[in-house]
């Protein structure tokens, strides 16, 4: 029987237990379990704690209608290239497509992919590249997910983060490719489970009596692994990610080192709206927040940079449901506000972004805001 825990932290903390302590003859893996929440209609993640072996029993044994299971694709484990299409119909109305038309394009995709494969794997001949097809699709959806199984598997993608390096080689992707499937921690839905808000949606294999539940899995293998293939992944770590549509280059990296401390470290650009003049600055490893007057648990935060404000200033802000922080999005749409306007603590700056962006608006800065940003490092 598999291990349940509440989080996935749980859930990895047990995995590396186990994994130093009670090591098994099987390697084991995270699993997620959708859940209803008692009370409400929102759908909780459980985990489980389980070899294939072991899983596999206790899923296939589980009644259809109550498989509503993930695999977790972890981010710092080696996988199949994998990818997932998807297109509901109905917030594509301005680009009508048929099933038919969507399953040619991913067709054609997926041949380039296996193209570019064997380009960059030595001797690689393309029917040495299994492609392993499921749908879920509806009326109202259309949903293909894809593994590609090359050389029996015996050839694996360092990771998922380096399947989405190995994307960004290619200009033209189909609009229904999903890249959100390469993020830390995402959840894969299983093959033969469904959503748990729509059970007649269950995942199936294109060619259910050639493969297993096994063979549906992104991060299993059943031989040994010869070669991996890594791709080059874009960094942030050194504070100067592009931002092509930001005027001055060398603005911005002076702005990111007047804001950068102890306590907000590591930050980088993530939008820049030349209408508003509003500079969104994010960051990976700060989490600590002004209104909670320590870090945050779980949530990182980020700033806004008011450059057409006179004088020019920037705020802290979160997406915490805690009512004292700041409600906003990464869009650049404030909902509420209640962080402090902070003041650049080198004034030659101020004036060099007053000289680069037209001044409309003035905000007043008290005194007490002076104080904390003199004394903020």
């Amino acid at each position: 029987m598999p291990t349940a825990c509440k989080t996935l932290r749980d859930a990895e903390a047990t995995l590396k237990f186990r994994a130093s302590f009670h090591p098994a003859a099987e390697p084991e893996k995270i699993w997620a379990r959708d859940a209803e929440k008692q009370g409400t209609e929102k759908c909780v993640k459980e985990f489980l704690v389980a070899s294939v072996t072991e899983f596999s029993k206790y899923y296939l044994e589980l009644p259809v209608e109550e498989r509503h299971f993930h695999e977790v694709i972890r981010h710092d484990k080696e996988c199949h290239f994998y990818a997932d299409f998807d297109w509901e119909y109905s917030k594509h109305s301005d680009e009508p497509k048929t099933y038919e038309e969507l399953e040619y394009e991913k067709f054609l995709f997926m041949n380039e992919v296996c193209g570019l494969l064997c380009a960059y794997v030595k001797g690689l001949q393309e029917d040495e590249i299994e492609m392993i097809e499921m749908d879920s699709s509806a009326p109202s959806k259309f949903s293909r997910h894809v593994i590609c199984r090359i050389r029996g598997g015996s050839v694996m993608f360092r990771s998922s983060m380096h399947c989405k390096a190995f994307l960004n080689l290619f200009a033209d992707r189909p609009k229904s490719l999903d890249i959100t499937v390469y993020n830390k921690n995402h959840n894969m839905r299983l093959v033969y489970s469904s959503k748990i808000e729509d059970t007649s949606r269950v995942l199936k294999f294109d060619n259910p009596s050639k493969y297993s539940f096994a063979d549906g899995l992104i991060q299993y293998c059943k031989v040994p692994i010869e070669q991996w293939l890594e791709f080059k992944i874009e960094s942030t770590s050194n504070n100067i990610k592009s931002l092509d549509s930001f005027p001055n280059r060398e603005l911005l990296l002076r702005i990111i080192a007047d804001i950068e401390c102890e306590r907000w470290p590591a930050l980088f650009p993530v939008k820049f709206d030349p209408i508003n003049k509003i500079l969104t600055l994010g960051s990976k490893k700060a989490k600590y927040c002004i209104q909670k007057g320590s870090e945050h648990r779980h949530n990182h935060v980020f700033f806004y940079v008011k450059l057409g404000a006179d004088p020019p200033h920037f705020c802290q802000t979160c997406r915490s449901p805690n009512e004292l922080c700041s409600i906003v999005d990464l869009d650049g749409h404030q909902k509420q506000s209640n962080s402090p306007d902070i003041l650049f603590k080198d004034a030659t700056l101020a004036n060099d972004i007053l000289n680069e962006f037209s001044t409309e608006s003035s905000t007043d800065i008290s005194d007490g805001l002076k104080i904390f940003c003199a004394n903020r490092n």
